[in-house]
């Protein structure tokens, strides 16, 4: 008896992937489906970094030009009173000017690129009815959230993050503001902060895309939702998330020494003699002029009449900036997968 050991004939192609199937996936039936919104905001974050690395070439190469052509007038980095320097010296302000406005995008994008990632993610596939398909392709309700999650989140995460982190390198020079910095709106649009707010957005915005029927519904009711939370814990708040420093002086009504440059947040107060704080004491300073000197004095006499026995200044130092983007980070950290986890609730207990 022998034995056919030959392969069985194969019809041609019938171990070929079928065309139209993904070559990777869920994975790569996500991408497909995010892409175009993904790379648009890629794309508006580098230009955003472009325009701010043509401002800094304008400003820097400006600077120098006219440094070297008036020698004799002050320094704008240090004095921006330059008027007296001629029409030409007003340019080094514009340029100035200039990179506000560039700024601007860093501290609009967050909420935007995060909301509309976030209400997209499950509303859109709803309304097109592509949810129902994907279900019935033996993915779990789970896999095909958290899959699309990630491939809209991580990628605009990444891009926003070294979109900070230039950003703030480019405007560490003098004459526009150092980096880093814990005043309001530098704080914000530098670093890893337009990122971690990003990631506050799109945590608000993805349980509300998974409750909320219609993609338009969806953005109506997440974008006031975030802007709101964002401008309460990132912009209002922020400066209570760490200490504030303190500084004490003699009690009068001269200026504290030793605040550092960069600080913010301010808080001006005296000490009395059974340790209370207080804002103010009432002292009379006459009709006439006084000099630095009898300032001082009069204002001893004053605060010891009151029991003052101290003047503090309370303030947000820039040596706290990386402890403040820390807690800011995990802060939003934690409510986005919140966020995540409630709309993964969603739709593992409701029909799509």
């Amino acid at each position: 008896m022998t034995t056919d050991l030959a392969p069985a004939a194969r019809t041609p192609g019938t171990d070929e992937q079928p065309r139209g199937l993904a070559p990777h996936g869920m994975w790569w039936v996500a991408w497909r489906q995010h892409r175009l919104f993904v790379l648009v905001g890629v794309g508006l974050l580098a230009l955003t970094v472009l325009a701010q690395l043509f401002i800094r070439w304008r400003f820097v190469s400006t600077l120098d030009t006219l440094r070297n052509t008036t020698p004799a007038c002050p320094d704008p980095t240090e004095n921006f009173g330059v008027a007296m320097c001629g029409q030409d010296w007003l340019k080094v302000q514009d340029w100035v000017d200039a990179w506000s406005l560039a700024r601007l995008p860093m501290l609009v994008l967050p909420v935007l690129l995060g909301v509309l990632g976030g209400a997209t993610v499950v509303s859109q596939e709803r309304d097109r009815g592509t949810a129902v398909f994907a279900l019935t392709q033996s993915v779990s309700r789970t896999r095909w959230y958290l899959t699309k999650c990630a491939v809209v989140a991580v990628p605009l995460l990444v891009a926003q993050a070294a979109a900070g982190l230039l950003c703030g390198w480019l405007g560490n020079v003098a004459g526009i503001r150092a980096f880093p910095s814990v005043e309001a709106t530098a704080f914000q649009a530098n670093g890893l902060v337009p990122a971690a707010l990003m990631l506050l957005s799109f945590g608000i915005a993805i349980p509300v895309g998974t409750y909320v029927r219609g993609v338009f519904a969806a953005l109506v009711v997440a974008l006031p939702v975030a802007a709101a939370v964002i401008v309460g814990i990132g912009y209002l708040g922020y400066g209570y998330l760490v200490p504030h420093d303190q500084i004490y002086g003699p009690p009068d009504n001269m200026a504290v020494q030793g605040v550092p440059d960069g600080a913010t947040d301010f808080t001006t107060g005296f000490v009395t003699v059974s340790g209370a704080t207080v804002g103010y004491f009432d002292c009379d300073y006459g009709d006439g002029e006084l000099t630095e000197a009898q300032v001082r004095k009069v204002s001893e006499a004053c605060a010891q009449r009151a029991g003052v026995t101290n003047k503090y200044v309370s303030f947000l130092s820039p040596a706290r900036y990386g402890q403040l983007v820390a807690t800011l980070s995990l802060i939003c950290a934690v409510i986005a997968a919140f966020g995540i986890t409630l709309g993964r609730w969603r739709i593992r207990r409701r029909v799509l």
